[in-house]
């Protein structure tokens, strides 16, 4: 009896043990280990093109199958079995993305620092003259550029800004837009020469482009028109035009009445003291019959004909 009750005691014992070895173990496997995030990199590209990012050298030590999601700007990706995720800056950039891997049960972060270089606007080509221009006319000036990556045709989110040196000593400053690929300008050259244009081309990174242009202007083959010579016709005309009271019209018209239309030299001295009376008729009558500005054209043209007569 008593034999027997030790064989029973050494048994129960034996199960205890047992229980409490199978329990250690399951609990240690629920906890599991976190998986292991190899974020990849260094990360560098240029704003425009695109930047893949591998997390395929991270692993799960139990072999357990990972997901992965992606930060970009504050803005998460969906989960993925895929490690890789593509991105695209369209404009420089020098930060991090966030990288979280999860084996399921478990969620790994890693942050990954990220620098993405301006691209420099690109000059494709610059309109002007094609041949000499003449003094005094205005040119136009166009500069066709691209700003991002050139092979995609993906624009920057850059602007950019021209500063034209027209070789005469003065310069021009062209401000462009997001997405512009063109700036316009024009100049006029005063002066006869041969003329070095220099373009500099800016975004608001830093990044530049220069150009020039040569530009041949000659003396000007259209002179400027010389205006008509004062005539009694024109002033008698300009009296008439203005459609004044008929007493002040017919006073005026009889000071000129009496200056010869032919304009005989030998008399050019009484012309010129008739058209000093008209002059003083006309101020007499300023701010009463006279409008400011009709005594203005009256008096300037009447003594611009004074002037002309001066001279013969």
């Amino acid at each position: 009896m008593v034999g027997k009750r030790k064989y029973g005691s050494l048994w129960v014992g034996l199960l205890l043990l047992l229980t409490a070895f199978v329990g250690m173990q399951t609990s240690a496997s629920a906890g599991g280990e976190p998986p292991v995030v190899v974020p990849g990199g260094p990360y560098q590209t240029y704003e425009c093109n695109s930047l893949l990012f591998d997390a395929s050298g991270s692993y799960d030590p139990e072999g357990a199958a990972l997901q992965y999601r992606w930060n970009f700007n504050g803005g998460w990706t969906n989960w993925s079995l895929s490690p890789y995720e593509e991105y695209t800056w369209f404009d420089d950039f020098s930060g991090s993305v966030l990288l979280e891997v999860s084996d399921g049960d478990l969620v790994v972060e890693a942050t990954i620092d990220v620098a993405v270089l301006n691209v420099a606007p690109f000059i494709l080509s610059i309109d002007g003259p094609q041949g000499p221009i003449d003094a005094g006319t205005k040119m136009t000036l166009g500069v066709h550029y691209f700003d991002g990556d050139l092979r995609e045709m993906i624009t920057s989110l850059d602007a950019c800004n021209a500063v034209v040196s027209w070789g005469d000593g003065t310069s021009t400053t062209y401000q462009g837009q997001v997405s512009d690929t063109m700036i316009a300008g024009s100049h006029v050259y005063a002066t006869p020469g041969d003329y070095d244009i220099a373009v500099n081309l800016s975004d608001d990174d830093g990044g530049w482009s220069l150009t020039s242009l040569r530009v041949v202007v000659n003396a000007s083959s259209n002179p400027p028109e010389t205006p008509p010579e004062p005539s009694l016709q024109i002033l008698v005309q300009t009296v008439l035009a203005m459609k004044l009271p008929k007493g002040l019209q017919n006073s005026l018209l009889a000071k000129l009445g009496i200056v010869d239309p032919a304009v005989d030299p030998k008399k050019i001295h009484v012309d010129i003291n008739k058209l000093n009376a008209f002059i003083n008729l006309v101020e007499a009558q300023r701010g009463k019959q006279l409008s400011k500005t009709q005594a203005d054209a009256l008096s300037r043209y009447a003594q611009a004909f004074i002037d002309y007569l001066k001279k013969m």
